[in-house]
């Protein structure tokens, strides 16, 4: 079968839906990158120009792995994975040379629409994941049949997504709950041994039974009375009615000193939880970071 430049365009639909939502919480040039690829894929189909050379598209590939490397410190993790799905996802289209590769774009595009729920599961966003799959289902109809017209493909592909409802249904209601994230990476699901920077009622519950070290402390002198020891992290300020979140006011509030005690010298070894803050004892007036490569920060 002949890959159509509607066809094409329906792949480029569907990898553009599923990517969208994704552009808030990924940097910034990965977002532009991903939409020049999308453009410059686009342009070529209108123009009936022939697709770039392997050796560019390697180099192109590279240069964006090696750039979100640089980005995160790191190739594995949810937010890195995600990053490099839709890369190479929006890459593929410019190898998009026959049928196999138009199946797996279609595969890729189910498995990102996924991803999205790894940041946001609520009304809404299901909603255009559920107009993003209904695409995906009457792109792969127009593989399947080649001929048929488009109010056809997506009457059918309606159809078929109203025959899964109940399966769907079924699958909630019997399938059980799995404990921890899809692809089995605890710190990326939910803290275990830090806190997160939001807050809704019911999310602190598995953190209050987790019985995982959050920090260890060793103090130079005598260390303090057991009550003295509050320490402080991150301060919640504003309330949406939902869910609390630190705000703007935590970094614009400029600190005040009643009094100072006498200082306890003390270090604090924190375990691993992805967030840029430290734990501390009432108001520290010296810090000095060491990571776990034994490097300063």
């Amino acid at each position: 079968m002949k890959l159509t430049a509607p066809l094409v365009y329906g792949l480029l639909a569907c990898i553009f839906l599923v990517s969208s939502p994704h552009a808030d919480h990924l940097p910034l040039w990965v977002s532009v990158v991903c939409t020049m690829l999308l453009g410059w894929r686009a342009y070529l189909t209108w123009t009936n120009n022939p697709l770039p050379a392997r050796w560019l598209l390697l180099g192109i590939t590279i240069a964006c792995v090696t750039g979100i490397a640089v980005e995160f410190h790191r190739l594995f993790g949810r937010d890195v994975g995600v990053t490099l799905l839709i890369v190479l996802a929006t890459l593929k289209l410019l190898e998009l040379r026959a049928v196999r590769d138009a199946t797996v774009i279609i595969y890729l595009s189910c498995f990102i629409i996924i991803t999205n729920f790894f940041y946001s599961q609520s009304i809404p966003t299901a909603l255009f994941m559920l107009l993003s799959l209904l695409v995906i289902v009457a792109t792969w109809l127009h593989l399947q049949t080649g001929t048929l017209a488009f109010k056809p493909r997506l009457r059918i592909a309606a159809v078929l997504l109203l025959q899964a409802i109940p399966l769907m249904l079924l699958l909630f209601v019997l399938f059980p709950r799995i404990q921890g994230p899809l692809w089995g990476m605890p710190q990326d699901a939910y803290a275990t041994s830090g806190l997160s920077d939001k807050m809704s009622p019911g999310s602190m519950s598995r953190l209050s039974l987790s019985d995982a070290v959050a920090f260890r402390v060793s103090f130079a002198n005598n260390p303090p009375l057991q009550e003295q020891m509050y320490w402080r992290g991150p301060v919640l300020w504003d309330y949406d009615g939902t869910t609390w979140s630190r705000g703007r006011n935590a970094t614009l509030q400029k600190p005040q000193l009643d009094q100072l005690a006498s200082p306890i010298d003390y270090t604090v070894t924190l375990e691993p939880h992805n967030k840029p803050w430290l734990f501390a004892l009432d108001m520290p007036t010296q810090l000095s970071v060491r990571r776990k490569d034994g490097g300063d920060g």
